[in-house]
């Protein structure tokens, strides 16, 4: 189901501001769920009441799945739920003076809600999907430069606009909210409940405050690809402890916002007309000109055995953006055309 509101307003000569409101909800989506295990509550009320029977549970638990002679069976369904909303402000300038410009804000939510266990509701880990962006800026521009013939300046023509004049610039600015990241753990002294028992496994107890990026997260240190040399990323990780044995962690799915993503581009050209019928052009491309780079996702995992990696970087330059994908090491492109 889809839906949308919006309304246009030219308030000025080439000037168009629009406010608009999009939405969608989708259920009965596609999720893939484990069929063959047992509950968590059957598992620690044998515990609880029959340690010997859980001691041989926990040696040989095959054998207590509702299908002992299968292994994993896992079920294709429907039962997924997912909802988003965003409301856009954009402003858009025809051109005119040689300039026009597109730019828009949106403000989103994305939640979603499915579970990988037959045995698990599925809205123990609704929360905010993996992909969603909370604050998403774009703006883009296409400025003439004044100079060069037909122009305001330097429009007498000859060697003076063959070599500066007719110049056009473009330019490309985006900011968006980084991804969902779920908090995971190891290296616990205790021991927890087999694999054949439907758990929400691997998530560490929180202490009620919630895990955010320190302030002043861009000084990761003196050496961003030595770990040891890093600055951590999050706060701090005594907002964890580890899960009771048996027991399973309160921390929610995708509780925490990864660092923002940014992205900026700059290009300049010019045409040179050669007997009328012939045309070069000169192209300078610059991607990442400010050098705003888009490092990978910090260490998320709780470990109080080996704590220097949470919070850090990972030291591989292939688990950063690149310039394919924005972000990257700054990349420069000088391209001579020739067209009849």
């Amino acid at each position: 189901m889809n839906w949308n509101f919006g309304v246009q307003h030219s308030f000025a000569t080439n000037y168009l501001v629009e406010v608009t409101y999009t939405a969608n909800a989708s259920v009965n989506g596609f999720e893939n769920r484990e069929m063959n295990g047992v509950s968590y509550d059957w598992a620690n009320n044998l515990r609880l009441a029959n340690p010997a029977q859980f001691s041989a549970f926990q040696t040989n638990s095959q054998i207590f799945r509702p299908y002992p002679n299968f292994g994993s069976i896992t079920y294709r369904t429907n039962g997924a739920r997912s909802n988003y909303h965003a409301g856009t402000v954009k402003l858009d300038k025809r051109l005119s003076k040689g300039l026009s410009f597109l730019t828009f804000y949106t403000y989103s939510k994305v939640i979603d809600s499915s579970s990988g266990n037959n045995l698990l509701p599925r809205a123990m880990d609704r929360a905010e999907s993996g992909n969603n962006r909370t604050h998403q800026y774009t703006g883009s521009m296409t400025y003439e430069l004044p100079f060069g013939k037909g122009r305001k300046w330097l429009s007498g023509g000859g060697w003076t606009n063959a070599v500066f004049g007719g110049f056009d610039m473009v330019y490309l600015y985006r900011i968006s909210s980084g991804d969902a990241l779920t908090f995971g753990f190891a290296g616990s002294p205790f021991q927890y409940m087999p694999g054949v028992v439907a758990t929400r496994a691997g998530r560490p107890n929180s202490s009620g405050d919630r895990a955010r990026l320190r302030d002043n997260w861009q000084d990761i240190g003196t050496n961003r690809f030595v770990q040891a040399a890093q600055n951590k990323l999050i706060e701090s990780m005594s907002y964890f402890s580890y899960p009771a044995a048996f027991t399973m962690g309160n921390v929610g799915r995708n509780t925490f916002d990864r660092q923002r993503f940014i992205d900026t581009q700059f290009s300049a050209s010019k045409e040179w007309k050669v007997k009328g019928r012939y045309t070069t052009e000169f192209r300078f491309d610059f991607q990442n000109p400010l050098k705003w780079f888009n490092l990978s996702a910090p260490n998320t995992t709780v470990n109080f055995t080996n704590p220097a990696a949470f919070g850090k970087v990972s030291t591989s330059t292939s688990d950063e953006g690149t310039t394919a994908n924005a972000g990257g090491q700054g990349l420069m492109n000088i391209t001579i055309t020739f067209r009849f």
